[in-house]
């Protein structure tokens, strides 16, 4: 089971093996929790502040590919999209993306190409 989404909670919880362990000003999240529901395999903060996840999906080899709206890296006062992909340990960022121009962008879904 994959959750994501976003946190201004000062005690998130996170994994140790975590890419980020800690977040700021509304931080968007990743966790995998095992099939029993009774444990995270791993939780982590993403990249960015202000940042909230709003749709995850994972390939068959494990990697998640998250998208949501962080707050444009421009310096305007706007909100852009982004996409990323984490390894499946959820402790290695393989890359991430801003989707967006100088208006608001934002990405609410995520689908990957088999």
């Amino acid at each position: 089971v994959y959750v994501c989404g976003v946190s201004i909670s000062s005690d998130f919880p996170t994994t140790p093996q975590a890419f980020k362990k800690f977040g700021f000003g509304g931080s968007a999240i990743l966790s995998k929790i095992n099939p029993s529901g009774s444990a995270f395999v791993y939780s982590t903060f993403l990249d960015q502040t202000q940042q909230a996840a709003n749709a995850v999906v994972v390939d068959a080899q494990g990697h998640a590919f998250v998208c949501g709206n962080h707050m444009a890296l421009s310096g305007l006062d706007t909100t852009n999209g982004f996409v990323a992909r984490m390894n499946p340990q959820g402790s290695q960022m393989l890359w991430w993306q801003s989707i967006g121009g100088t208006a608001t962008d934002l990405a609410r879904s995520v689908a990957i190409d088999p």
